[in-house]
């Protein structure tokens, strides 16, 4: 006798035909029919094809396996008596294996034992023969509804994991500039569309903000995840591994299947901050996934189809690196569709004050003490210093000062020297301090060059060895372990 259960004299055409309503995504889910029967194998695998499940069939045991190593089914649908290797010897390699596939087991013995036995061993639910096509594509049903429902909670996880909160979210976005007012026009055109869009400017400027400010435009906003990348923070090593995710046993360490920053951002915005800093290697992966919006996971062969919005940012001119050849001109062109450069605050003066004062409030609000009060003079100089590390530096400032100043003015002895410095230099009515100039000129030298003190003594005209010689004098031997000597 069959071991599928026919309804009526003939198998009833409803119990093979495909609901209307099938999701698209049936497709993407892969169901492995093993049976040594090929009567009841065939007729079990086309009723999962016309529910519109991707299916693969074995004959035996032994030929499960390898298919299970092989391709990763979501589930397995699997006759528990077989010559060479039985159900449950399935379930427990595929319970072991790198993404284990849901199981649900055939028998003929619809015991308390065997059911017992099978669902201890990790099996979703069991089938007795003869098998009633009907019950099957309900318990189908139902692993998917389960596996999908296991994916949106890992998803919510590890984007708690990695989403960072928003650093001051998009109200540090104190404006008060025409260069300021001029950019967040161009913000708002963008509004909800899906273009692409770089996003250049120095350090520590806001490029995060004006991401993260686009973000808040796109349609029910909230609820969908802002995943940013710091692609400078991350080794070449691990680079691949937090963009693509990873299978477990995809190398030394993966002991879970962890989902990479593209997937965690499907629906929503992927920010990639310091495009420029990712390797030529890396390079040709992303701008595959960006033209065809699928990717694979690092030990997996699972094709991922994803959809969001790219926001990239950096601080160097993409330009020139695509004519050193240290980036690829087909992602670059892939990447500027839509252009936005964030000003530095030197040239945005009339934003200095509002955004200090901004982050005074909010220091002073969560220290618990009393606000500083910054008198005339101190704005003035303020004004005119250059700001070289932008907002960031900015807001450092406006942090210290909140500590050491709380409750009284801040006095211009409360200002660094390089502030004080600058304003000597640019104010005719003062007498310059030929030493305090010497040493600003050189430390914003070696801040411009990052460090590389072969190139900053190349602009200051002197040898590298004065430059060295001077900063050990200006900052002490332990502060000279930051520089960079890789020239």
């Amino acid at each position: 006798m069959s071991g599928i259960e026919l309804e009526g004299a003939e198998m009833n055409q409803s119990a093979l035909k495909a609901d209307k309503d099938t999701p698209e995504n049936r497709s993407h889910f892969l169901v492995l029919v093993v049976d040594d029967r090929e009567d009841n194998r065939l007729t079990m695998a086309e009723a999962c094809r016309r529910e519109g499940y991707a299916v693969m069939t074995a004959a035996g045991g032994y030929e499960a396996v390898k298919i299970i190593s092989k391709h990763s089914p979501d589930l397995v649908i699997t006759d528990l008596q077989m010559p060479d290797m039985d159900g449950l010897e399935v379930l427990k390699t595929a319970r072991d294996a790198n993404n284990p596939p849901d199981v649900i087991l055939l028998t003929a013995y619809g015991t308390i034992e065997t059911a017992v036995d099978a669902l201890k061993n990790g099996a979703f639910n069991y089938l007795t023969k003869p098998i009633n096509l009907k019950d099957m594509r309900a318990q189908i049903n139902k692993v998917l509804e389960h596996r999908k429902m296991d994916r949106e909670v890992q998803v919510l996880r590890r984007r708690v994991e990695v989403q960072e909160p928003a650093k001051g979210g998009g109200s540090d976005f104190v404006i008060e500039s025409r260069a300021m007012k001029e950019l967040m026009k161009l913000v708002e055109k963008l509004g909800s569309r899906q273009s692409t869009v770089l996003i250049e400017g120095e350090s520590g400027v806001g490029k995060e903000v004006v991401a993260q400010t686009l973000h808040q435009s796109m349609t029910d906003a909230a609820n969908r995840p802002f995943i940013a990348v710091h692609c400078a923070a991350l080794p070449e090593s691990l680079l691949e591994s937090e963009l693509f995710g990873y299978e477990r046993g995809a190398f030394t360490g993966a002991e879970k299947q962890t989902l990479g920053r593209l997937e965690l951002a499907d629906g929503g915005t992927l920010f990639l901050d310091e495009i420029g800093e990712i390797p030529l290697s890396m390079q040709v992966k992303l701008l595959r996934v960006l033209e065809k919006r699928e990717l694979t996971r690092v030990g997996g062969r699972e094709v991922i189809r994803v959809n969001f919005r790219l926001i990239v940012a950096t601080n160097r001119r993409l330009e020139s690196m695509v004519q050193a050849g240290r980036f690829r001109e087909d992602l670059y062109y892939r990447l500027n569709v839509v252009r936005l450069e964030v000003p530095p605050l030197r040239q945005r003066q009339r934003d200095i004050i509002p955004i200090f004062e901004h982050f005074l409030r909010r220091f002073v609000l969560e220290q618990g003490t009393p606000p500083p009060r910054v008198s005339s003079e101190v704005s003035e100089v303020m004004a005119k210093y250059t700001w070289p590390g932008n907002v960031r530096e900015l807001r450092n400032f406006a942090e210290r000062v909140s500590i050491f100043s709380a409750g009284r003015n801040i006095s211009l002895s409360d200002l660094p020297s390089s502030m004080i410095a600058t304003e000597s230099i640019e104010d005719n009515g003062r007498l310059f301090d030929l030493h305090q100039v010497e040493r600003i000129t050189i430390e914003k030298a070696v801040e411009r060059h990052d460090g590389n003190l072969t190139a900053a003594s190349g602009v200051l005209g002197i040898s590298r060895r004065t430059l060295q010689r001077k900063l050990k004098e200006y900052r002490g031997d332990g502060d000279l372990a930051s520089l960079t000597d890789a020239d």
